[in-house]
This record gives structure tokens, sequence and C-alpha cells, in this order.
């Protein structure tokens, strides 16, 4: 059984609640697509022996979740490099708690991203954005 499903049989004691009127049905039905993934990111890393991982496009509500959940006692001790465009996105992501953050519009987003690489002996990336963005980050 995958995680995308057409049909689904759950408890209706514990599996299903009541959503309210002013949630649109799209949004009710994908609700738990972030936290999910935020939490299959880590967990892939963990058990594949990483200690840190790359995440791009890390100012969206997936990269701030991710930033948040590791800060958590819960969460595995894992070390996130987010990769942003700007640096207003930077900003958003230090003030919630992320400690590293590479914005790809400095010149030498390259150099830094590979110095963290190194540092933190990063063994997986997550890029969301693909295209070039892939091969520059696999040269840093």
């Amino acid at each position: 059984q995958g995680s995308y499903q057409e049909y689904v049989r759950v408890s209706v004691m514990d599996g299903v609640f009541i959503m309210p009127d002013e949630v649109d049905v799209q949004d009710a039905a994908s609700f738990f697509v972030n936290p999910y993934t935020c939490v299959g990111i880590c967990d892939t890393v963990k058990a594949d022996g990483g200690s840190a991982f790359i995440h791009t496009a890390a100012a969206s509500q997936l990269g701030q979740m991710i930033v948040k959940y590791l800060k958590t006692t819960d969460a595995p001790k894992l070390t996130v490099i987010n990769v942003v465009r700007r640096q207003e996105q930077a900003d958003l992501l230090k003030e919630i708690g992320a400690e590293h953050v590479v914005v790809t519009s400095e010149a030498d987003w390259k150099e830094t991203l590979a110095a963290l690489i190194k540092e933190h002996k990063v063994t997986h990336a997550f890029d969301a954005i693909a295209g070039e963005s892939s091969g520059e980050m696999l040269t840093a």
C-alpha cells in the first residue's frame, strides 16, 4: 500500500474527523502532504545513516516545517542546509530557527554551499526546483 490511494478504509472512531465548513474540499484532501513529506525526508536521511541534507526552495511551507520539526525533541538529530533564492527568504528562515541558509543570488553561494557540505558531511539533497539548480548543487 502506497501513500496515495483513491479509497481508504479507516475506523470511524479515530480515523475520521469533521473539517470546518470554510475549508475547501481540495485543501482538506491534501492537508497532510507537507507534514508527511517533512517526516519522510528526515526519516529517509536518518535511515540511510546520514546526519545532514540540503533542501532547496527552503522558504516554502515544507521548508519552514522542516526547520521547525528539526527543533523538536521528537525529531531525528539532523542538520539541514536550506537553499533559497533571495535574502528575505533567508531572513524568514533564520527568524524561525534555521542555522544554515545559502542564498543563490549571492556571488559566492556555491563556495558557501560546498563548505557546508564538507563541514556537515552532507549525504542527501532534496531539490524541489530541479533544472539547472540540481546540476549547480552537484558541482558546488
